[in-house]
């Protein structure tokens, strides 16, 4: 599965889209930016939330109950639920569609997930549940390698260096896009005016 170094790349290109104002240049970027640092980490837990089962396996297996419940449509749906809520109560203006935009953060995790190679058992995730309690897992759709993690010796090795490195190269340009479709946006709004 991708490491959080990965999540956190899609964390990124899901925060520039829904935070970089549309008129933003280089210049003001950082200023533009910095009130929503606390959105950014919001953005971050959402995507690498699933991986909280990791915990479960701390000084044992790893591997124990991870790709379980955490790695499912209803426990994504049920996290934007419940950050949306949170929201919400702290900001009665919220608008709805920030639920959708948590839920497709959430759901993230699981695509990039179900694009890595797995050597663990069981191989893949369990999407589906609680409809469906099947792991899913195609081996001909993967893009990303698998990262070693059986025991913390693994963690640190040549073989996640790379794993990490190919994760970059893939996602490293998302927020870049994300960055370039809001100035796109900004020159159309500008023309049309």
């Amino acid at each position: 599965m991708p490491s959080p170094v990965g999540h956190t790349l899609i964390a990124s290109a899901f925060w520039l889209a829904w935070c970089l104002p549309r008129s933003w240049t280089f210049q003001s970027l950082i200023h533009d930016l910095r009130p929503h640092l606390p959105l950014f980490a919001l953005c971050v837990f959402i995507c690498n939330a699933p991986d909280l089962d990791y915990l479960v396996g701390i000084g044992g297996n790893m591997n124990h109950t991870h790709h379980w419940y955490t790695h499912t449509v209803g426990w994504a749906l049920l996290l934007a639920s419940g950050c949306f809520l949170f929201g919400r109560f702290r900001n009665r203006q919220l608008p709805a569609y920030t639920w959708w935009i948590l839920a497709a953060m959430s759901i993230s995790h699981l695509a990039a997930d179900a694009l890595c190679m797995d050597h663990s058992q069981p191989q893949g995730i369990m999407a589906l549940w609680p409809i469906n309690d099947r792991f899913l897992y195609n081996e001909s759709i993967t893009v990303f390698l698998n990262l070693e993690k059986d025991t913390w010796s693994d963690i640190i090795s040549l073989h996640n260096t790379q794993a990490i490195l190919l994760e970059v190269a893939i996602l490293g340009p998302l927020p870049i896009i994300a960055m370039i479709i809001k100035s796109h946006q900004s020159k159309k709004s500008k023309e049309s005016a």
